[in-house]
């Protein structure tokens, strides 16, 4: 540089931030519903964002809430396959949820649906009456609702118990239903009632118990024949039955009427 000339002043040329606004704005459509939304114009290395589909907050908050349902649907589908692939869900219940069910069946037993539609949790259910009146599907229809609630749930049979006691660990079934938030034990009159079968199903009401998690039982009997079934398979031990009554306790829910699974 020659010594007479003076030192040029650049001008400052530094370039935008990646992603800063610009000062400016203009109108577009809401790609869903057309409305006029106002934008700001994007600068630097986000200009390509300026030809984006753009929401307008009604949109908006609609397309959060279905994305939001979409992924609540999905993990209720991942969490179903794993009650199915353990054995503690039935691919039957899929189809029992209370938004689907028949309102001309839940005529034949207002008061029992009533009853089931209102249960918070707060005691165990004893759900009897014929087969085909509609119990096990009121009861799958609570277990939908709490599954849906993000609470852990399992439907078994009362033959099960006994197997998964005395024959095999069955992937430390027993454990996991005595902690369930809800246990569906399902036709508790069918199984062949021994005094070794009667303590395995002790030990698992007696735990639920000690959780304070709940239980709801299905049966063809009423609840003072049931308890009759129970002591004949324990003629040496009767406090065994009345301490599983006990421990369960239940509110009883009666279902009445024909059997809706026959073909007429």
């Amino acid at each position: 540089m020659n010594a007479t000339q003076e030192p040029k002043i650049m001008p400052n040329t530094a370039p935008p931030e990646p992603n800063t606004y610009g000062t400016t704005s203009r109108v577009v459509q809401c790609h869903t519903c057309g409305a006029s939304v106002v934008v700001p114009v994007l600068t630097g290395y986000a200009v390509p964002w300026n030809n984006s589909l753009v929401s307008c907050p009604t949109c908006a908050a609609r397309e959060s809430a279905a994305e939001a349902r979409r992924r609540e649907c999905e993990r209720l589908d991942q969490r179903i396959t794993e009650l199915v692939a353990l054995g503690d869900y039935s691919d039957a219940t899929r189809r029992c949820w209370f938004k689907r069910s028949n309102p001309a069946v839940e005529s034949r037993n207002p008061t029992a649906w009533q009853a089931i539609r209102a249960w918070d949790g707060g005691q165990n259910l004893f759900l009897f009456g014929p087969p085909g009146t509609g119990k096990t599907h009121a009861a799958r229809c609570i277990l939908n609702r709490w599954l849906a609630r993000r609470r852990t749930v399992a439907e078994i049979s009362s033959r099960r118990v006994f197997k998964a006691d005395r024959l095999f660990d069955d992937r430390g079934a027993l454990k996991r239903w005595q902690a369930v938030d809800v246990l569906l034990l399902d036709d508790i009159d069918k199984a062949r009632w021994t005094e070794d079968a009667l303590g395995a199903l002790w030990e698992l009401v007696d735990a639920r118990c000690s959780n304070d998690v709940r239980t709801i039982c299905t049966a063809n009997v009423a609840w003072p024949a049931l308890g009759e079934l129970l002591a004949a398979g324990s003629p040496h031990n009767s406090a065994l039955a009345e301490s599983i009554a006990s421990r369960i306790s239940p509110a009883k829910l009666e279902f009445a009427g024909d059997d809706l699974r026959r073909v007429n």
